[in-house]
């Protein structure tokens, strides 16, 4: 929905990038440009962007693959919140190891909500 254009984004492995970034539109224009010297005229900054949105690298994303998932686009911050779990905060205080310092260690726990599942679509690979 247009409500979420403003924020939106892709997001995908370099590998999927990469392949992406070969691709030519009918005019011979790639698909995916470099920010400042987009042809679309959207230009993001310094960044990538295909079809005038800013792209995201994320490693942990599959790549280019039958059934994968290999690119997603939309507005995460709307779709998805992250929390902190309740008591899941353990500190433990270092006194020890740097002579004259305190080192301060934090472990927290969080869980994720569903915002607006409609903030991001998902693309499925039949290669």
């Amino acid at each position: 929905p247009q409500k979420y254009q403003s924020n939106a984004k892709w997001y995908m492995a370099l590998k999927t990038f990469s392949q992406l970034k070969k691709l030519r539109t009918a005019d011979g224009h790639p698909v995916i440009e470099f920010g400042k010297f987009a042809v679309s005229g959207a230009a993001w900054g310094e960044g990538y962007v295909m079809l005038g949105r800013p792209i995201v690298i994320i490693d942990q994303m599959p790549n280019i693959a039958a059934g994968n998932v290999p690119v997603f686009y939309g507005d995460l911050k709307s779709a998805y919140k992250l929390v902190p779990l309740a008591n899941s905060d353990h500190y433990i205080v270092d006194e020890v190891t740097t002579k004259g310092a305190k080192t301060i260690y934090l472990d927290s726990r969080f869980g994720e909500i569903i915002g607006n599942s409609d903030a991001v679509r998902f693309a499925l690979a039949s290669v």
